[in-house]
């Protein structure tokens, strides 16, 4: 598949005096999604971002699933980066003697990856799933008092998912 896309973003206060605040980006797509005669899944997307307010960015995404019949199970996992642009409440937002946007925040950056294993059970009506994940996120942006920032270094997030499902009837 292929996209083009356009987004507009407006933000103005409803305080008295308040300026609206505009950005732009347009994008271009491309994903992929196979499925083999083996069992094997793949998906890959590839988006590039040309940002009229931050700077130009590439994220990607790979996906991989492949069927273990002999243990009734499905192995997967996926590897990605991700940009993410303040809001615009964030950069620009003003609530007056709280709040004050930061118009110097910078995107948040994030790689991450994950590892499971799904089995299915109660002869196919139960699925049971664990899942690895890691994300490493640079320029967390978070609230400091009455406005917000990046958080200099690396914010790690890591843990385990377990999600299980069952038909009732």
């Amino acid at each position: 598949s292929f996209a083009a896309m356009q987004e507009r973003d407006s933000y103005a206060s409803s305080w008295f005096g308040a300026v609206p605040y505009q950005r732009e980006s347009h994008a271009l797509v491309l994903e992929y999604l196979g499925e083999y005669d083996s069992g094997l899944s793949v998906q890959a997307g590839l988006r590039h971002a040309f940002n009229a307010n931050f700077t130009d960015a590439t994220t990607w995404n790979v996906g991989l699933s492949y069927p273990v019949a002999q243990v009734g199970a499905r192995l997967h996992g996926s590897v990605g980066r991700a940009v993410v642009n303040p809001s615009m409440y964030e950069q620009f937002g003003y609530v007056p003697g709280t709040y004050a946007g930061n118009p110097n925040l910078r995107p948040e950056t994030a790689m991450g990856y994950d590892l499971g294993v799904e089995w299915g059970f109660a002869s196919g009506k139960g699925l049971l799933d664990v899942t690895l994940f890691q994300q490493n996120l640079q320029d967390k942006i978070q609230s400091a008092g009455r406005s917000a920032v990046n958080l200099p270094g690396t914010s790690t997030r890591k843990g385990v998912e377990v999600a299980a499902s069952l038909q009732a009837s």
